[in-house]
């Protein structure tokens, strides 16, 4: 597993979000396309966003929302390295703690399949989008 640095995403981090969702993953996430700058600075500021850097390099980004929504991406050259595991384990500790929730959901689109495996492994309930 590769060690993760986690913390919240700030409006100073606005630039690194936007090299770290390129338009590929912008598609697979439902997030503007093309990605850019404006909707960086939307996704950090929407919601609780953490980041997750590892050697001073931003490779994924959480949302965690008060309904219980977890959303999540994990930099293309991440993928398959168990960043999502660990990004939604983080996930379910701060919501927690933050909304004192116990449920949590994802919604991921139904050709996804790694995604829907990484948030059922993780007991998420899953919702499937088009």
């Amino acid at each position: 597993m590769i060690p993760l640095r986690v913390r919240r995403l700030t409006e100073n981090d606005v630039h690194e979000v936007n090299e770290l969702i390129d338009d590929e993953t912008a598609k697979l996430t439902d997030l503007n396309v093309p990605f850019m700058e404006v909707n960086a600075y939307l996704f950090v500021n929407s919601y609780l966003t953490y980041g997750a850097w590892h050697n001073n390099k931003l490779v994924g980004a959480f949302q965690l929302r008060s309904d219980g929504e977890v959303s999540y991406l994990v930099h293309k050259d991440y993928r398959q390295k168990s960043i999502a595991t660990e990004m939604l384990y983080l996930a379910k500790r701060i919501a927690r703690k933050e909304y004192k929730l116990n449920t949590l959901y994802c919604r991921v689109r139904s050709n996804n399949i790694p995604s829907i495996r990484t948030a059922e492994k993780l007991g998420f309930d899953v919702y499937h989008d088009k």
